[in-house]
């Protein structure tokens, strides 16, 4: 009977990923997501990354198959009138200007990552300029979550490779040898062994770090609760930088970063 139990778990939860609707209901307004998510089975994980080494025990969860695009975020932008946090008086942003990253004022979610507005045309690539405080509120109005910084690198480093094939960097990842210093729109290069998309390069990922992290970082203190992370580097790191875990003001934002979606799955007993 466990296996039986077991085997319709996976069904429904496989069926759960597949059938993911691209219309769904919040509240009573129908949307439109672009994103689809997977579902990965979880289980004992060895974390080993800049922060910490720990063995932990991941539950199944559901993760966006791509980054989160600018035309998913406009829809929450639109229906919901969510003012971010680079739109407030006196925000800024950072962004890459010739070379370098200088931090501008009047970037919002509709830029670039130069800072230059995006035509609706372009609404296909990953949102930038976005703070964690914006995250959380977009997954929270779709029903998500962000990922654990675990659920994060589970995601990213598990699942096989066909191991016949000539594995490169430059096959699965955007970073700064080989994408001209810029975003790229979300599939374009190889999904990893799991089916996402720009788990490494690309955009910096926001993620959620557990409190003893960022105790063990930072101490105890106001600091505290404004700290937060994110995962994966970007189209302007190097192919070591982007498998740093990087800290930064959850009211900050960049061109550079942007973020995915995890949602809890059904649990069969």
């Amino acid at each position: 009977m466990k296996f039986i139990a077991f085997l319709f778990f996976i069904t429904l939860c496989l069926t759960q990923c597949k059938s993911q609707p691209k219309t769904q209901k919040v509240g009573q307004t129908e949307i439109k997501l672009n994103n689809k998510m997977v579902f990965l089975i979880g289980g004992k994980f060895i974390s080993s990354n800049n922060l910490d080494t720990a063995e932990v025990f991941i539950d199944p969860f559901l993760i966006d198959m791509y980054e989160v695009t600018v035309a998913d975020f406009a829809q929450f932008v639109q229906i919901t009138g969510y003012v971010t946090d680079t739109e407030k008086p006196g925000a800024s942003s950072l962004i890459r200007r010739g070379g370098r990253l200088i931090d501008m004022e009047g970037v919002c979610w509709k830029d670039d990552e130069q800072g230059h507005p995006r035509s609706k045309e372009d609404y296909d690539y990953p949102v930038v300029h976005v703070s964690y405080n914006d995250a959380i509120a977009f997954a929270e109005w779709v029903n998500k979550r962000l990922p654990t910084i675990y659920e994060w690198e589970y995601a990213a480093v598990t699942g096989k490779v066909n191991p016949e094939e000539n594995f490169t960097i430059d096959k699965f990842e955007w970073y700064s040898d080989n994408s001209g210093l810029r975003i790229h729109k979300g599939g374009e290069k190889r999904a990893n062994g799991n089916g996402l998309y720009d788990m490494l390069g690309n955009v910096i990922e926001r993620i959620e770090l557990p409190k003893e992290n960022l105790t063990h970082l930072i101490g105890n203190g106001d600091n505290l609760l404004k700290i937060r992370g994110a995962k994966g580097g970007s189209f302007y790191e190097d192919k070591v930088t982007v498998r740093r875990t990087v800290l930064g003001n959850k009211n900050s934002a960049s061109g550079l970063c942007g973020f995915r979606c995890a949602k809890d799955t059904i649990i069969v007993k």
